[in-house]
């Protein structure tokens, strides 16, 4: 058919408003240009433009997530002991004679941080079993590559959380991994 849209195409348009997009005015111009072709009866290009428009706004989006975060980042003294929550999705990994225990989000002094956590301890971890959540106190720095690493002392310094609920596609994932 003529008037068939390639798929790729809207993904190429999100993909360059990402790419393009910090401004939050310029999501809205592509909405604007949008609205027109539709008005002008140009379907192909109003959808590329809407989709422009949606890269440019996640963009946006997710600056202002990273900002967000890195204030809180910087708020945090890095010569004291925080505590820190964290959903666990993963178990813990040797890394030579401590182990390595990896986040993908993490809250602090009651702050959501949407970035990865590294936990690193020097005695072997208990098993975190169908535990969903952990509480660990530290010290929480940044690594030289910009990721928040937090490092506990203790064994006493570590508690897991409530069980995940039976019916979660998680917990059966934990349970064949056992």
């Amino acid at each position: 058919m003529r008037d068939d849209l390639p798929a790729a195409v809207p993904l190429i348009g999100f993909v360059a408003g990402l790419a393009l997009g910090h401004q939050p005015g310029t999501s809205i111009a592509f909405c604007l240009v949008a609205a027109l072709l539709c008005g002008m009866r140009r379907a192909r290009l109003a959808l590329l433009c809407f989709a422009m428009a949606g890269g440019v706004a996640t963009a946006v989006h997710r600056d202002a997530v990273r900002a967000a975060d890195d204030r809180n980042l910087l708020s945090v003294p890095a010569d004291r002991f925080v505590v820190v929550t964290a959903p666990l999705n993963r178990d813990w990994a040797r890394n030579g004679e401590s182990y390595m225990l990896r986040c993908d989000r993490f809250q602090v002094s009651g702050e959501d941080i949407r970035r990865p956590l590294f936990i690193y301890v020097r005695f072997p971890p208990p098993p975190i079993g169908m535990s969903g959540s952990l509480r660990a106190e530290g010290f929480l720095r940044r690594s030289l590559r910009g990721e928040s690493t937090l490092t506990l002392k203790s064994p006493t310094l570590l508690a897991y959380g409530p069980d995940l609920a039976p019916y979660l596609p998680g917990s059966w994932n934990r349970v064949l991994m056992m």
